[in-house]
């Protein structure tokens, strides 16, 4: 989805055994500045097909959520710090 037009630029339908980390790379459009991805695409920008510059050669950041039992390890003021950062992030998806 564009950030800015709320707008969905592209869909890829798969087989139900297909991780979505597995279609990262096919759903960018090449001009994102930032990706942001709920805990499903952890290590996205590790894969060897991802995409680590857009066509300006402008590196790609990767804003993934975490997963719930990371936060859990965190202290009290780390977790809400973290909750808010995470609900700010998928708000914005």
């Amino acid at each position: 989805m564009d950030r800015d037009s709320g707008i969905v630029h592209t869909v890829k339908a798969t087989a139900a055994n297909v991780h979505d980390i597995a279609m990262t790379s096919e759903l960018m459009h090449g001009e994102e500045e930032t990706l942001n991805g709920d805990s499903g695409y952890l290590g996205a920008e590790k894969r060897k097909d991802a995409k680590v510059r857009n066509k300006s050669g402008k590196k790609i950041r990767y804003e993934i959520n975490r997963r719930p039992s990371q936060m859990r390890k965190l202290s009290k003021s780390g977790q809400y710090k973290a909750k808010k950062r995470e609900s700010n992030m998928s708000s914005e998806l």
